[in-house]
């Protein structure tokens, strides 16, 4: 699975809260005032569907407009940002843009050096800058499977799938 399917998947898992951070992400201070124009209701009303304590009924709403203004990138971004474990199974690997085969990462925790990856991942998401983003990515999964590596081995294919808790 290359990269580009990788965020789409990720996008995929986000919830609420995502979506909201993506919504004030690109939009900043007028996050309530897009979504009111977007979704034709009142400025109070979209205020309410951005607090925390959003109605569930229109949760889908709120995830598909972050869908339409962040896209996958966006949303993506934000999953990575409260992401608090990777499961990537196995991965295939490169060394100076040569196959070094597949290593089995499986799960890990987020640890703070991850954490930093994945905050740069992020960013460059928002960027659009998938180049930047999956070596980022890719740094975080390699340091979870053991510190060092990253620096070293690129995972170029995710052929497991990814689960981000």
């Amino acid at each position: 699975m290359d990269f580009p399917t990788v965020v789409r998947n990720i996008a995929r898992t986000a919830g609420v809260a995502h979506a909201q951070n993506a919504i004030r992400a690109a939009q900043g201070k007028d996050a309530a005032k897009w979504l009111a124009d977007h979704e034709g209701i009142s400025r109070r009303t979209a205020r309410r569907w951005m607090s925390a304590k959003a109605p569930a009924s229109r949760g889908s709403n709120i995830i598909t407009a972050a869908g339409v203004l962040a896209g996958a990138t966006g949303l993506a971004a934000q999953v990575l940002r409260t992401a608090t474990g990777i499961d990537v199974g196995t991965v295939e690997v490169e060394y100076d843009g040569e196959s070094q085969g597949t290593r089995s990462v499986g799960y890990n925790d987020v640890s703070d050096d991850m954490l930093g990856y994945l905050d740069t991942a992020a960013r460059d998401l928002e960027n659009h800058d998938l180049e930047s983003a999956a070596d980022a990515f890719s740094s975080a999964v390699m340091h979870g499977y053991e510190p060092g590596l990253e620096d070293t081995l690129y995972v170029s294919d995710y052929t497991s799938g990814i689960d981000i808790r």
